[in-house]
């Protein structure tokens, strides 16, 4: 099996020291996460996604659609990072309409903060050039000291929303040390 971003957590071990080969992958690769979440708000939903510890470089977030019970008023979808102040907008704060997506769907950030949402419907064939991707990636985020700090995914829906998207996320920990940041599924 060839090793990629998405199977090298379990090749990899748990602990190793900065320098050596694994930190040395790791770096490169990114570290793969995911949290499988149920969004189901009325009026205005704010589900945090990841929690963060320590300042980190994203390389992409993206969300599979997975259940679409009732997706008939989904507004404003966006993703933002927040502490125990403002959120910090991660795409654009006026959101993207998510109604009437599809399972099978794509929600991504392919853009900088003053792009929206991405959407791609499975409704039909989306192809996408991935060098869009590479050249706006990846950013930084640097968690409030002393705060707890989320990834959060917002958003406005109508009575009776209810739909599930698996979020993944590829990351690297900033700092000297690669115990300096940590991202988990909250």
């Amino acid at each position: 099996m060839p090793l990629t971003s998405n199977n090298f957590s379990k090749v990899m071990p748990l602990t190793h020291t900065d320098g050596d080969v694994y930190c040395t992958l790791e770096h490169g690769l990114g570290r793969n996460i995911s949290n499988a979440v149920q969004h189901n708000s009325v009026g205005a939903g704010l589900d945090n996604l990841f929690s963060l510890e320590g300042p980190i470089e994203v390389l992409e977030i993206i969300g599979f659609v997975t259940d679409v019970t009732n997706v008939a008023a989904v507004t404003v979808a966006r993703l933002e990072a927040v502490g125990t102040g403002a959120a910090a907008a991660l795409t654009l704060a006026a959101g993207t309409v998510l109604t009437g997506m599809n399972v099978n769907s794509v929600v991504d950030r392919h853009g900088p903060v003053a792009v929206a949402l991405g959407l791609h419907d499975a409704a039909a064939i989306v192809v996408e050039d991935e060098t869009v991707n590479i050249l706006l990636s990846p950013f930084r985020i640097i968690p409030e000291q002393g705060a707890t700090n989320y990834i959060r995914f917002g958003y406005t829906g109508g009575a009776g929303t209810d739909f599930t998207i698996d979020w993944r996320m590829i990351w690297r920990p900033l700092g000297v040390s690669a115990a300096t940041a940590n991202v988990l599924a909250v």
